[in-house]
């Protein structure tokens, strides 16, 4: 490792973009689901079709629990970063 970025603050610094990276995606991917399936439920009431419907709702929910899950995980990186923030 670089003797530049080996100090703790750059160590600390270094995980945070890349859990903040990961998160990014994770809560794209339910977030898309949710959103087609949305789209999805539109055009078939539209069309004046219910068959379906059932099935895009509890697609919809389940990535919207997903999404919940991953929003926990950003307050706990938010936390992290506090408790950083007090020790140094």
């Amino acid at each position: 490792m670089d003797p530049a970025t080996s100090d703790p603050e750059s160590i600390f610094l270094a995980e945070l973009r890349g859990r903040l990276g990961r998160l990014y995606h994770d809560l794209n991917n339910p977030l898309a689901i949710a959103s087609g399936n949305l789209q999805l439920i539109e055009e078939l009431l539209a069309m004046g079709e219910t068959d379906g419907v059932r099935d895009a709702v509890a697609d919809a929910r389940t990535a919207l629990a997903r999404f919940g899950t991953l929003l926990e995980e950003f307050q706990a990186l938010r936390e992290a970063i506090d408790r950083h923030r007090t020790k140094g």
